[in-house]
């Protein structure tokens, strides 16, 4: 979870120009040229897998929902990891008091 918090996020502006040039590789070059790129992305872990399935020719119908599946299950984690942080905010004003009483 600290990870997450001090991980910092890539510019929009430099992520949009790295998807640029990867499309651009793929269009010169064809879906294989993605091999020698894929090191270079085991960063991020969704791109890497969508970059992957690309690489072994999956239809592009089965792409897009694996894809969507797994920013589906992203979001409901991020969304659990939240509600549990927001509750134990709820719960924190009232351990001063408690504190002082034992």
């Amino acid at each position: 979870m600290i990870a997450a918090l001090t991980t910092a996020l890539p510019e929009p502006m430099d992520a949009a120009r790295g998807i640029m040039a990867l499309a651009d590789l793929v269009r010169r070059h064809g879906p294989l040229a993605l091999q020698d790129q894929m090191p270079q992305l085991k960063a991020d872990p969704f791109l890497y897998r969508a970059l992957g399935l690309v690489v072994d020719a999956a239809p592009a119908e089965e792409i897009e929902a694996v894809m969507t599946a797994e920013a589906d299950a992203t979001a409901q984690r991020q969304q659990r990891g939240a509600g549990g942080l927001r509750r134990s905010s709820e719960g924190a004003p009232a351990m001063g008091p408690i504190g002082t009483l034992v």
